[in-house]
């Protein structure tokens, strides 16, 4: 009998990479471009507003990837089991 090993991602995985990068993306955007508006105006108001709704929307999509991660996603196989495994794997118990 054959095994099949993957070699991308699942779809959901991709999709809330993207969705967290995005967000991340926007945010940081919203937050560098706040200081345009007076304070106190409607506009500053509506781009606090967004800003705090998507920081609770990347709050969420982090939730959901880590949930996936450790129930369903699908983990790749190292590309290296050498010393830059060791290193990648320190790295990411150090984040």
């Amino acid at each position: 009998m054959t095994t099949i090993t993957a070699t991308r991602y699942d779809s959901t995985t991709i999709v809330l990479h993207w969705a967290t990068a995005l967000l991340v993306a926007a945010l940081w955007i919203l937050g560098q471009t706040s200081d345009w508006f007076p304070d106190g105006g409607l506009a500053n108001r509506g781009l606090w507003s967004t800003h705090v709704v998507l920081g609770f929307a990347l709050a969420g999509a982090l939730a959901w990837r880590l949930a996936w991660r450790s129930t369903a996603g699908r983990g790749l196989p190292a590309e290296d089991s050498g010393a830059l495994h060791v290193l990648a794997k320190a790295t990411h118990i150090g984040l």
